[in-house]
């Protein structure tokens, strides 16, 4: 593993601060964008054939597509 020099490391931590700085003292820090390649979803027609033999788990039970993109909004998907 390399690590970067005393050097280095203190040129960035300077750099950091300087960004800081030119903000005004303030860092803005902002969640990274994710994008959902893996989604489970459950249309009407699927959750009545299979609920009431009791198929589905309750998150599958209860999906409906506001609350999967609220879901997704609470995790920072894109």
């Amino acid at each position: 593993m390399n690590l970067p020099s005393r050097r280095t490391f203190l040129a960035g931590l300077a750099a950091v601060g300087a960004n800081a700085l030119a903000r005004g003292g303030r860092a803005e820090a902002q969640a990274p964008s994710r994008i959902d390649v893996h989604h489970h979803l459950a249309p009407p027609r699927y959750i009545a054939e299979l609920a009431p033999p009791q198929l589905l788990q309750p998150v599958s039970r209860s999906w409906t597509p506001p609350r999967s993109l609220e879901d997704m909004d609470k995790a920072g998907v894109a």
